[in-house]
């Protein structure tokens, strides 16, 4: 998945929104997210967000990245149903 629209005064591709959702028994984990940083790296955007969604959770080294990394958003099976 990859969004991109103009907001106020930012050009169409300003901010590039990717995400990818898991369903597995596994917790997602960090080759995840390089195979989505890697499939968002064909788009032209200045900036992209990255985001997650696990049902089963993730990784404890994913979630160290996260902590470290604005651009990076896990959204696990707790914050979808809240």
């Amino acid at each position: 998945m990859a969004l991109s629209k103009p907001q106020g005064n930012r050009a169409r591709g300003a901010i590039t929104l990717f995400g990818e959702c898991k369903f597995g028994k596994n917790p997602v984990g960090e080759k995840t997210l390089e195979e989505l940083r890697s499939k968002a790296a064909v788009f032209p955007c200045t900036r992209g967000e990255f985001f997650l969604f696990s049902h089963n959770g993730f990784t404890r080294d994913l979630e160290k990245r996260a902590e470290n990394d604005a651009s990076l958003h896990l959204v696990g099976v707790d914050e979808l149903y809240a």
